[in-house]
């Protein structure tokens, strides 16, 4: 069984793990506006990056 602790640390490196995420859709975003990539094309990539981030 977890104490209080535990699960504060494990909360914890979800966010993190979140906020590096984020961080790295926001440069892809941007990158990818930067290309002049369709919006379709975006999408599909942002889909992507998420569906095996959480994989």
């Amino acid at each position: 069984m977890m104490n209080i602790l535990q699960r504060f640390h494990l909360g914890l490196i979800v966010v993190r793990q979140n906020m590096i995420l984020l961080k790295y859709l926001t440069n892809l975003i941007y990158f990818l506006e930067e290309a002049e990539m369709d919006l379709i094309v975006k999408h599909f990539i942002d889909y992507a990056i998420v569906h095996l981030a959480l994989w």
